[in-house]
């Protein structure tokens, strides 16, 4: 199981963190794999950015994800190392 942490600081929360973790947990459900991640809230991320939301996957760090690429964003970065 992969731990996820989506950043809820205020300029992640302002980018959509909440749309995001939601839209997370939706996608391990339509992918048929709801037990491959834990996805929790983050705060102190240290590759936070000003214009998206920082997720941390594992060793893995994405900045500036965001609620319109967050599918293509689920499917080239998360699906391979679920």
């Amino acid at each position: 199981m992969t731990i996820v942490k989506i950043c809820h600081c205020k300029s992640c929360v302002e980018h959509g963190a909440a749309d995001i973790s939601a839209m997370f947990g939706k996608a391990l459900i339509n992918n048929g794999i709801p037990n491959a991640a834990f996805v929790i809230p983050d705060i102190k991320t240290t590759a936070c950015e000003q214009n998206g939301v920082t997720v941390n996957a594992g060793a893995a760090k994405y900045a500036s994800v965001s609620v319109t690429d967050f599918e293509k964003f689920f499917k080239d970065k998360m699906l391979p190392q679920l």
